[in-house]
């Protein structure tokens, strides 16, 4: 690990806390070491998911739709790292200096340079040092190895958790949010996106829709800032960028094309809604009609939550 953050570790099968980072003392677990990096993952692991479902959730209030599907602001500048939205960043950036981030799927680790120029600490996990581009490769890899299902982390240490392009690669999305939420400080920030019109990839288990992110994140117990498209990435761009092969991927231009037809459809029916006296449609929900994946800013709740309201793994 890039850190010693050997503080902050515990088992991911009995969750005792973890003195050394190759086996544990109380329930006797061993760790490979991966070309220096922890692999603190186990097939013991185990756990039953569990979380407070009522009637009323089975359909998404209009009022709680108006108050969180919202662009969050932006005022970033510059190049940001691959995967990186604008304004994730602008929340990142407004993080005390020494917060601690924790990247679950960080990939390559791209993200670690730009987070540390902020002045922030980084800790990044994934599953494998090699199932990233060669490129991102460069970038020094994962911290240390782990499953977002079974973080080996203990409670309320993270400032916060910051997971791109790697929800719907999650077997089970609620089980991880939920250790999101164990790990995270109370007030703490999670920024993440999930998959929504892009193609099944990479094994992907759960593409998400606008009112999926939100039954996510009140399943798991988060308070929710926003829910919006990510920008500049519609459903129409995604399926042949990602679908097509070699050279056919030169034909993801015209995704453009229907998106401009889309939108110019919109257009139309604005207006003669406008003629009837009527608003136009909400440009956000067109974006996330079509949109190839959900971005969300969500906090753990600064007090603990009631009995009627927790949610627990």
């Amino acid at each position: 690990m890039s850190h010693d953050w050997n503080h902050l570790l515990i088992c991911p099968v009995c969750r005792a806390s973890l003195s050394v980072t190759e086996s544990c003392a109380h329930c006797g677990e061993r760790f490979e070491i991966v070309e220096g990096t922890p692999r603190l993952m186990s097939e013991r692991a185990a756990t039953t998911v569990s979380f407070p479902f009522s009637s009323a959730r089975s359909v998404v209030p209009d009022e709680l739709k108006r108050r969180v599907l919202n662009y969050a602001p932006t005022n970033t500048t510059g190049q940001l790292p691959y995967h990186m939205d604008a304004a994730q960043a602008t929340a990142l950036t407004k993080l005390p200096t020494g917060s601690l981030v924790l990247e679950i799927g960080c990939g390559g680790g791209q993200n670690r340079t730009w987070m540390k120029s902020l002045g922030l600490n980084y800790l990044g996990t994934d599953v494998s040092k090699t199932r990233v581009y060669a490129h991102l490769q460069a970038h020094g890899g994962p911290d240390m190895l782990a499953d977002a299902h079974f973080l080996p982390i203990k409670n309320d240490c993270i400032d916060c958790v910051y997971a791109a392009a790697v929800n719907e690669h999650l077997a089970s999305p609620v089980q991880a949010a939920l250790e999101a939420r164990r790990v995270l400080k109370p007030g703490g920030m999670y920024l993440g996106n999930c998959s929504f019109m892009e193609p099944w990839h990479d094994e992907s288990f759960f593409h998400m829709s606008p009112n999926g992110v939100i039954e996510l994140l009140l399943a798991s117990g988060f308070d929710i800032d926003f829910v919006y498209p990510g920008r500049g990435w519609h459903g129409f761009k995604a399926l042949p960028r990602m679908a097509f092969m070699g050279p056919m991927r030169s034909f993801a231009v015209l995704g453009n094309l229907f998106n401009a037809a889309y939108k110019a459809q919109v257009a139309f029916a604005n207006m003669r809604r406008r003629s009837k006296g009527r608003p136009p449609h909400n440009p956000l929900l067109v974006d996330a009609k079509v949109a190839g994946a959900m971005t969300w800013i969500a906090r753990k709740p600064a007090a603990p939550l009631t009995r009627g309201n927790e949610a627990s793994a």
